[in-house]
Formats: C-alpha cells, structure tokens, sequence
C-alpha cells in the first residue's frame, strides 16, 4: 500500500490539491494531464480507476490508519464507513481483502485534508442530479457499474435517492476515486486550500 501523505516517510507524494478541480467546478485551473482523462473511453477510465485504486489487505488498512493519526476505533469507523464490529472482525482476520469502496473513502479523506479542509469530513448531501453528472464526467455508465466497481451489491445501487436514501459513503468514495483518476494526489504538487463546493 502507498501512502499519500507527504510527511509519512512512505512515500514522498505531495497532499491533494483543489477538491474543487476533483469536482470539476474550476474548469480553469485543470491542467492538461487531467484534461487528457476526460476524453477518456468509459473502459479506459474504469481501468485506470482499477488501476490506481489498489487493493489493500485489511493489514495494509490498519497501517494506513496509523499514519493517518485514526487512533480510535469509532473514529475510524465514522472516517472508512465501516460498523464497529466488521472492524473488529477485520482486525482479527488481518489478511482478508478491504472492499473498494473503503479504500476509496480512504483516499478520499486524504483528499479532504490533503486540501486544508480538516479532520473530520463534512460533505453537503448528494443528490440524484449531482451524482448523475458526476457518473457522466467520469464516463461511469449507470449506478450499477460504479456499485460493481465499489465491491457494492449492484442490485441496491437502483435505490439509491429514493426516499432521500443514498449510502453514507458515496460522496467521499467518489472524492477519493476522482482523485485517484485524476492522478491530482501522487503526481501534482498544487496544493491549495479551498472550501469543497455544496454537492
């Protein structure tokens, strides 16, 4: 497992830059690398989506928590989306695989600090509309692809927005994917402080 932090010792990768450039709201300030992932075949973005999102053993999840400074429990369950007990499960089965989707939520809590924002995550609520457009400038064909990519069950992912009901750790999954994508995390040495558009 790679580590994003700039500080760690792991790695000498520099913090995430704008979370608004991962959102696409400042279509000024993209470079011309990420300009390139947008005219990106839908299968060519899913595999390099897989590609930079690495599997991690539940071990290598633990670890990651460390250098993050997530000393509790509880904490880490609110930071990854994960209940309490499938942490303590994890914790005893070290060698079993993360789901993607918890990577993802781990990248994407980079992505938030790495931007200034602080420690502890705050996204506005998502709607069907932003996500929609969100799944269309990533070339992600339908809620079902991006819950199959995410280890989801794709049959739920048709719910998702119905009754207001969406899962917790969608917008910070997608916030770490984009970022990943996008290769703004390892590979781009801007970093800014900025205040993460409502969704």
């Amino acid at each position: 497992m790679g580590c994003l932090r700039s500080n760690c010792g792991r790695s000498s990768r520099p913090q995430c830059p704008s979370a608004r450039l991962l959102w696409g709201l400042d279509s000024r300030c993209r470079s011309a690398s990420s300009a390139r992932h947008l005219t990106m075949t839908s299968s060519q973005i899913l595999r390099a989506a897989r590609a930079e999102l690495p599997r991690w053993a539940r071990s290598d999840l633990f670890s990651w928590c460390e250098e993050m400074e997530i000393d509790s429990p509880d904490l880490a369950s609110a930071i990854l989306h994960v209940s309490l007990p499938t942490l303590a499960n994890w914790r005893r089965d070290p060698a079993g695989e993360v789901p993607p989707r918890v990577v993802a939520c781990a990248f994407g809590y980079e992505a938030w600090r790495g931007a200034g924002l602080g420690e502890r995550v705050n996204f506005a609520e998502p709607t069907r509309p932003w996500f929609d457009s969100w799944l269309a400038r990533n070339g992600i064909d339908g809620y079902g692809r991006f819950a199959k990519e995410m280890g989801y069950p794709r049959q739920r992912a048709g719910d998702w927005f119905h009754d207001g009901r969406h899962p917790e750790w969608l917008v910070q999954a997608c916030l770490g994917l984009e970022a990943l994508r996008l290769d703004l995390i390892p590979g781009n040495s801007r970093t800014a402080r900025v205040v993460l558009a409502k969704v």
